[in-house]
């Protein structure tokens, strides 16, 4: 066999095999309920692109009334006018939110409140991550600032909205974005101390999305009897625009590009990966179902330091301190 013959064989290989692959053994999960969301309403923040604006398309395309909340107000109207672009019915309104401010945050909820009184849906969908140490505007280290407790204070302040939408029939949703990466979040607990003077730079990501599913646990177990529901997930492993707050993301991406790297084409996009996103708004298969992980449009399992029941409550504690809320509902 020539040379060439084996180079060219090589290269095949290289190109189709991950397509192959993932049109086969790592087939992306599909939402595939045709559910209506007529006169919901629901709120989506971050969605001015990637998995967010997805998310808010495609509720719109169900009849849903839906708010983008989001800190780039101009991205956000350039993301209202796409999704009208191609149905001209839909409904999008925009929120000024910048999860990094707690005072952004109640703005954020009295503009909603004074448009809207009750709230079906809500996708805590947007999320911050850099290797560099940062502060919000409250003092709290970034990602647990914006990924954390910025949606906890939003989901808190928005609670009586969703009471009222919430019925026995049709609960409300919760619907909190993490990650798998909360998986690789070092030690079972949040290190509160070290994120905040900088000491786990790396691993400031993982804790965040870990403390994204302890809220889960504990707010699910505060939940009981108010109509309500609330469920973590993974999205997948996506090519979104996320990880441009990362150096070393611009010059991968271009250089994944440039090499035409097959392996790239593994990573789901933004329409895979919004997915698990709309089904945990919209499934009528999670009609009540509550406190759970969502990955691939199945119900998975966190890590065992998502389920501390005594991490969760320290977590609940700490973010009601911070934002001057009460412990109790």
């Amino acid at each position: 066999m020539s040379l060439a013959i084996i180079v060219g064989s090589l290269t095949v290989s290289w190109f189709v095999v991950p397509v192959l692959l993932k049109l086969t053994v790592f087939k992306p999960a599909k939402c595939r309920s045709s559910v209506r969301l007529d006169g919901k309403v629901v709120l989506v923040t971050g969605a001015n692109t990637g998995l967010g604006k997805v998310t808010a398309k495609d509720l719109a395309s169900r009849g849903a009334v839906v708010y983008i909340a989001c800190r780039d107000v101009t991205k956000a109207e350039a993301a209202k006018r796409d999704i009208l672009s191609s149905n001209s019915a839909a409904q999008v309104n925009l929120l000024k939110l910048d999860l990094g401010s707690l005072r952004s945050v109640r703005d954020c909820a009295d503009a909603f409140k004074q448009r809207e009184e009750k709230l079906d849906v809500l996708v805590a969908n947007a999320g911050f991550g850099s290797l560099g140490f940062s502060l919000t505007e409250d003092g709290v280290e970034s990602h647990l600032g914006v990924n954390h407790l910025g949606h906890f204070y939003l989901t808190r302040l928005l609670l009586p909205c969703l009471e009222k939408a919430g019925t026995d029939a049709s609960k409300s949703r919760i619907v909190v974005v993490s990650s798998v990466a909360h998986k690789m979040a070092r030690g079972p607990m949040i290190q509160y101390e070290k994120l905040q003077k900088g000491e786990v730079r790396r691993n400031a990501y993982g804790q965040s999305k870990l403390a994204n599913l302890l809220f889960v646990k504990y707010f699910d177990s505060l939940l009981a009897g108010r109509n309500i529901t609330i469920n973590g997930l993974h999205p997948g492993t996506v090519k979104t625009e996320f990880f441009r707050n990362y150096f070393p993301y611009r010059l991968l991406n271009t250089m994944l590009s440039i090499l035409c790297i097959s392996f790239y084409y593994m990573l789901l996009t933004e329409e895979e990966g919004s997915q698990t996103n709309i089904w945990a708004s919209v499934s009528e298969e999670l009609e009540g179902v509550s406190g759970k992980y969502l990955k691939g449009c199945k119900i998975s399992s966190p890590s065992v330091a998502a389920q501390n029941v005594k991490e969760a409550e320290k977590l609940w504690k700490w973010s009601c301190e911070k934002t001057g809320l009460p412990h109790e509902l």
